[in-house]
């Protein structure tokens, strides 16, 4: 259970998608090492809880966000090698390499609409494998350590849920 997600919350997440030749060859480790498949790939860029009215809420911030980030531009996004949050959490991550500047203006320019949900500091990240066993964790930290792949940021996708699922809301386009 994720410590961000509440029940009986709603929430609003922008993501960022990762190129097919990335998912494939997590999806392809995943298959191998790891218990379950794992959520779809992503990096978060913002999380925030919704109010009362969940879809007005989250119509009007994409919205504002979309006037914010107006002329901002596409980015450039390296992943490469690993991390992890444990002890803290048992998570295994790529790290963002070039571009967490990038990703940080975007949270920040979401931060001026809505207050993050997450209980933790924004740290870009694309995680590999969670609450799964040591070996598998361990695994994950030297397969993927010299891993890298860089690719273009033209859009975030935005997501609406809770703590049954989530639901596509559509796209901000970086212009």
């Amino acid at each position: 259970m994720s410590p961000t997600i509440l029940p009986g919350k709603s929430y609003l997440s922008l993501v960022l998608d990762v190129p097919a030749c990335v998912h494939e060859d997590v999806m392809q480790w995943r298959s191998h090492h790891c218990s379950h498949p794992g959520h779809p790939l992503h990096i978060t860029v913002f999380i925030a809880e919704l109010g009362e009215r969940p879809e007005e809420s989250a119509e009007r911030f994409l919205s504002e966000f979309e006037d914010q980030c107006l002329g901002l531009g596409p980015g450039r996004i390296t992943l490469t090698g690993t991390g992890t949050f444990r002890p803290m959490s048992d998570v295994v991550f790529l790290s963002v390499g070039e571009g967490t500047e990038f990703l940080h203006e975007l949270h920040n320019r979401c931060l001026k609409l809505l207050d993050s949900a997450s209980p933790f500091l924004y740290h870009p990240h694309m995680t590999l494998t969670q609450n799964e066993g040591r070996r598998t964790l361990e695994a994950a930290l030297a397969d993927f350590r010299d891993f890298t792949a860089t690719f273009p940021v033209t859009g975030l996708d935005a997501y609406i849920g809770d703590e049954t699922g989530w639901r596509s809301l559509g796209r901000v386009d970086l212009r």
